[in-house]
């Protein structure tokens, strides 16, 4: 797996490339949209199955929580970052800064030590894992996951439709950002020592709520209570999500695990945006049904159960 560390990473590279080279001719930008859809499935795919090798049962949490923390910080932090370095050096700058800082990130994912793997991927045992149950009621967890995802990506874009601007949400946005990394940082150790569901559906139905709610979003001020409430809700609410299915991902079958989960996103993907372009195509309320979309997706989250005992993965029944 940490060879695809490392192809990811040179992926990545040549995606900044054809960002750069998308300033003189546009085709090189459906070409960078191509290698970064390439380079996402083998890089997180590696970060989940390390993620979840190098971490033990009792911290999961603990992790979690510390690694979304530093991801959440550079989210607040880049923005504004790579905005000062647009303004006083360009874009051309930003671009090379970033490749120099992937070329340290190929160094560090060509250093780690290699993990033995003896895990085999094949068509039959996927076709067989889709028999199971259990591993139907994740992968429907899954799509939940990433349909919400999804859509959260084009609510700003509606937010952009409506008012012609987002800078009125920013400052609240980065507050409720800063809040959400602090509960993630504080709830991770809790997870790990007392694992109880109950908060999980509470924070996935009010999740629910919230995108129905967008729904009838007509005011700026709306805007920022809707996405603070859901920044502060989600925090919690996928920490337990992605620390229940990557508990799953231990056993001797871990490759297959997560390769399998990754072509059902992947799956998935392709028919979710065709039906987002048919919706916008043929429906005249496209953004309010896609948004009651969302509010079901959440829902589908609560079907996602760590492993109960016994051995993960077996040939007869890979996730029972």
């Amino acid at each position: 797996m940490e060879n695809g560390f490392i192809l990811g990473q040179v992926l990545y590279g040549l995606f900044v490339v054809a960002l750069l080279l998308s300033e003189q001719q546009a085709l090189f930008l459906l070409i960078a949209m191509a290698i970064d859809g390439i380079q996402m499935s083998f890089f997180w795919n590696s970060y989940h199955f390390v993620l979840s090798r190098q971490s033990s049962s009792g911290r999961m949490g603990s992790n979690l929580g510390f690694l979304n923390f530093l991801l959440n910080l550079l989210a607040v932090i880049s923005p504004a970052l790579g905005g000062l370095i647009i303004a006083s050096l360009g874009y051309r700058v930003l671009f090379l800064l970033g490749f120099v800082l992937i070329l340290l990130a190929l160094i560090l994912a060509i250093s780690f030590q290699p993990v033995p793997v003896r895990d085999k991927i094949s068509w039959q045992e996927f076709l067989s894992w889709l028999k199971e149950p259990g591993f139907r009621r994740l992968a429907f967890s899954f799509w939940g996951r990433y349909a919400n995802d999804a859509i959260i990506t084009l609510w700003p874009l509606y937010v952009f439709l409506l008012w012609g601007s987002t800078q009125g949400v920013g400052a609240l946005y980065s507050a409720s950002m800063f809040l959400a990394m602090i509960i993630q940082y504080v709830a991770g150790p809790l997870l790990d020592k007392r694992d109880d569901k109950k908060p999980f559906y509470f924070s996935g139905a009010f999740l629910s709520v919230i995108w129905f709610l967008r729904v009838f979003v007509v005011r700026i001020w709306t805007v920022a209570v809707v996405d603070t409430f859901e920044r502060l809700t989600a925090s919690f609410h996928w920490l337990f999500f992605d620390r229940s299915w990557l508990l799953r991902g231990k056993g001797s079958q871990a490759l297959s695990y997560f390769v399998y989960r990754q072509m059902l996103m992947a799956v998935f993907g392709i028919f979710f945006w065709l039906f987002v372009a048919l919706l916008f195509l043929t429906f005249g309320h496209a953004w309010q049904f896609l948004f009651i979309f969302g509010a079901q997706s959440v829902l589908l989250t609560l079907l996602v159960q760590k492993h109960k005992g016994g051995s993960l993965f077996t040939p007869q029944s890979p996730v029972s």
